[in-house]
């Protein structure tokens, strides 16, 4: 009841004039408590504790649209994000009355995608409020960062989660938490090109927040980090150093790939890849899936080829997905029975729909080739957008976590949440607000 009770005072604080505390709320309920209180104290009402955000964004929406008029005017990525919502109905009702599924869990599926609302209630904001509200969240990421790093020193889980291994650097024995903070990789990019502090705050809050970005080893973040730190890199230079960098950048890499793939030719991840590719994944002489899951990339690529392989095989539901179905549906099993899968400790059920590998899978299996594309375009306008106005400092780190979303979005279901679209969308409001104040600044009297 107390977490139905903070919903409700939310909403009343956005109503009495205090929004910035509002959204703090919800974006506590998006990542569990800023991943602080156990995630069964608030399911013991709803399903999930984004359910409680949602009804926050739901209630601030319905006072915005009373309150404040030609709240839903339309520009051009309203217009994207209401043709998304149209598209989710769509599916909603194909997966209702084609597929047959309940409509539980169609709501536990689809309730996620929603969250593009918010989209109008930033749009309500000023500029100067966007950003207070990202400097908060900026400092509770720098606190939970500073939690999530201690874990490491006491070996002891402090964050929601319960997943470990271990890494091997300079034949020390580290833990690899897997609970990161969830506004982690935005936050580290914005301390690196947009701190909001000075001085020594500022280059300890970047060493705190892209400690905590590195600090479970995976190789896939520390790449595609790299991979945005030299384009940003790139993109500050005169337009012929850029050439002269890309040409000795391009020419690097050329002589890496050539030097790696004698290599991988020989490899075991190309035997199975070849496997894969030739639909072998279902013989298990061909491929051990033991094995598989330890080659961790081909794992992905295989579950991913598996799940649009049955698409292929049902022509009808290429273009919508096979329904907005719950993992934990009792249809689940029914409907599938893949291969390629992560083993749960506590059922020994392999995994048929979710997985936190990669983020197609899912989008596929769910929304067709026609929702996955939808959702990139969604991403990709905004990136787009973000490049154009490189010149913000706001436009400028959100060009590069675009980058490394994009790159990551093959190691983890990074696009499937929430926060990895909200918090984009703030950066795209103060540049648009910006550009506002530049306009009316330099227009005649």
């Amino acid at each position: 009841m107390i977490f139905i009770a903070l919903s409700v005072f939310a909403v009343g604080l956005y109503v009495w004039g205090y929004k910035i505390p509002a959204l703090l709320v919800m974006f506590f309920f998006l990542t569990t408590g800023f991943q602080l209180v156990p995630e069964e104290m608030m399911e013991s009402v709803l399903t999930k504790s984004t359910d409680y955000a949602f009804c926050i964004l739901l209630g601030i929406i319905l006072v915005d649209a009373v309150c404040i008029k030609n709240y839903f005017r339309m520009d051009k990525y309203a217009w994207y994000i209401v043709g998304w919502g149209c598209f989710n109905i769509i599916v909603v009702a194909y997966s209702k009355f084609n597929v047959g599924l309940s409509w539980g869990d169609i709501i536990r599926v689809c309730r996620f995608q929603f969250f593009w609302a918010a989209y109008f209630v930033f749009r309500n904001f000023d500029k100067a409020d966007l950003e207070k509200l990202l400097l908060y969240l900026f400092n509770i990421t720098v606190v939970i960062s500073c939690i999530y790093l201690l874990q490491v020193i006491l070996n002891e889980f402090l964050l929601n989660g319960d997943v470990r291994t271990y890494a091997y650097i300079f034949g020390e024995k580290i833990s690899r938490f897997y609970n990161q903070p969830m506004m982690i990789h935005f936050f580290a990019f914005m301390a690196l090109y947009c701190n909001p502090y000075q001085g020594v705050k500022k280059y300890l809050t970047t060493i705190i927040l892209v400690a905590a970005l590195l600090g479970a080893f995976h190789r896939s973040v520390f790449g595609f980090t790299l991979m945005a730190v030299i384009v940003g890199y790139a993109l500050r230079l005169k337009p012929v150093n850029q050439i002269r960098f890309f040409a000795v950048f391009g020419s690097f890499i050329l002589a890496m790939l050539i030097f790696s793939g004698t290599a991988f030719l020989q490899s075991r991840t190309f035997s199975d890849l070849k496997n894969i590719s030739e639909g072998n994944y279902i013989d298990a002489d061909n491929i051990d899936v033991e094995e598989l899951a330890e080659s961790t990339f081909t794992f992905r690529i295989a579950h991913l080829y598996e799940r649009n392989q049955y698409l292929l095989e049902h022509p009808k539901r290429i273009l919508l997905g096979a329904g907005l179905i719950h993992e934990e549906s009792k249809q689940t099993d029914r409907m599938f029975d893949f291969q390629l899968g992560l083993i749960e400790d506590l059922t020994g059920r392999r995994g048929q729909i979710d997985t936190s590998d990669i983020s197609y899978s899912s989008l596929l299996l769910r929304y067709g080739y026609l929702g996955t594309l939808f959702v990139l375009f969604l991403y990709g306008w905004l990136m787009v957008y973000c490049f154009k106005h490189r010149k913000s400092k706001y436009g400028f780190f959100s060009f590069l976590y675009f980058v490394f979303s994009f790159g990551c979005s093959l190691f983890c279901a990074n696009l499937t949440t929430p926060i990895t679209w909200l918090l984009p969308i703030i950066s795209y409001w103060i540049i648009e607000k910006e550009s506002s104040e530049e306009t009316v600044i330099v227009s005649p009297s």
